[in-house]
């Protein structure tokens, strides 16, 4: 009973957070957008829609599987190191073929200005 009573609370909770948000978003909508930008009105229910693409556009439908382990979490780049220094040396060379060409452009020169003693100290990561 504990259990049904706590997940119609919970319902009920979402269903306001929806309509609260919605609400807000239709209203600030319909009094900027048509006098900034002679746009439409929204109902609430394309007010919601608004919020539905701004959460895909901005932060997804949820982490999935990874976890919130990208690259810009806190030590995100220090896992990226790892795993480059665990490449083995033909592969890490392939990806230095590779992003070449954007390196160049990012430093204002090309490949063929450094010697072979620079190439082979690049990692595509700076040091710490």
């Amino acid at each position: 009973m504990r259990i049904l009573i706590h997940a119609i609370k919970v319902i009920l909770l979402i269903a306001a957070a929806v309509f609260v948000f919605g609400s807000i978003v239709m209203l600030l909508w319909n009094w900027l957008i048509p006098d900034l930008f002679n746009g439409p009105e929204l109902s609430f229910i394309q007010a919601l829609g608004i919020l539905v693409l701004a959460r895909i556009l901005t932060g997804g439908m949820g982490h999935g599987s990874r976890g919130g382990k990208g690259s810009c979490s806190p030590g995100g780049k220090k896992r990226w190191q790892k795993k480059w220094e665990e490449l083995p040396e033909d592969k890490k060379e392939k990806i230095r073929e590779k992003m070449s060409p954007f390196r160049d452009s990012a430093r204002g020169g090309s490949s063929e200005d450094k010697n072979e003693a620079e190439r082979a100290a690049d990692t595509p990561f700076d040091k710490e």
